[in-house]
């Protein structure tokens, strides 16, 4: 209930009792007990109320239901907001890109871009031969190859040295599997993303002119000998 209301009944309230007055004077005949003019004067006023309450819609407006109005409005907008945030960009598990395959990669180049791959698969083989040459761990199967190139068609070729011949089964694969890193190494400073799940580099071994091992199907890193 506003301050307005509250007057209006105030003023109805004084009219009420004005109104008992002068009748109660009337029926004892004693017009002095209290005068008409100050009913009519109350009632005015009382009128005039009225017609404000009306005019600026304080009389029959609800205040609780205007709160109450309010507050759905309120709710409104936070359930708003809120399907507009879920219903906003979703950054789940399939936002990020996946990362290539080293196989799918090598496969994409153009006979161009393939050349210069080699040129510089090469020169990365030349230093790690160098680095075993003065005395570094973690190089020396370098020292077993003469030189290594992709091709579109036979996959990594790796082309062994006599050295190479005299090495045992596991120790054949150890260099086939630095001829496969050196290569994915080359890839990713080439600016290539590739993947921790990229499946090793479909690789063959030759000695002359003789294909001596091959990476087998199903896990390219492990190898078959002769």
């Amino acid at each position: 209930m506003t301050i307005m209301q509250n007057i209006y009944y105030f003023a109805l309230f004084i009219l009420a009792i004005l109104v008992g007055l002068w009748i109660y004077g009337h029926k004892k005949e004693n017009s002095q007990f209290i005068q008409g003019k100050y009913v009519l004067y109350t009632a005015g006023v009382t009128l005039v109320l009225y017609i404000v309450f009306i005019t600026a819609g304080h009389f029959f407006g609800n205040p609780a239901n205007t709160k109450t109005n309010e507050t759905t409005k309120t709710e409104q907008v936070a359930s708003s907001s809120k399907k507009e945030a879920s219903s906003g960009p979703k950054e789940s598990s399939h936002s990020s890109k996946k990362s290539d395959d080293a196989n799918e990669i090598l496969q994409a180049m153009d006979a161009k871009k393939l050349a210069k791959f080699n040129e510089e698969l090469l020169s990365s083989l030349n230093e790690d031969q160098d680095f075993a040459n003065n005395g570094q761990k973690g190089y020396s199967y370098a020292t077993y190859i003469d030189t290594l190139a992709y091709d579109h068609n036979r996959g990594l070729i790796v082309k062994a040295n006599a050295d190479f011949m005299n090495l045992s089964d596991p120790q054949k694969t150890t260099v086939g599997q630095g001829a496969q890193k050196l290569t994915t190494t080359q890839l990713v400073i080439d600016g290539m993303d590739i993947g921790s799940d990229s499946s090793a580099i479909m690789t063959n071994v030759h000695y002359g002119s003789e294909r001596i091992g091959h990476s087998k199907s199903f896990s390219p890193s492990n190898f078959k000998w002769k």
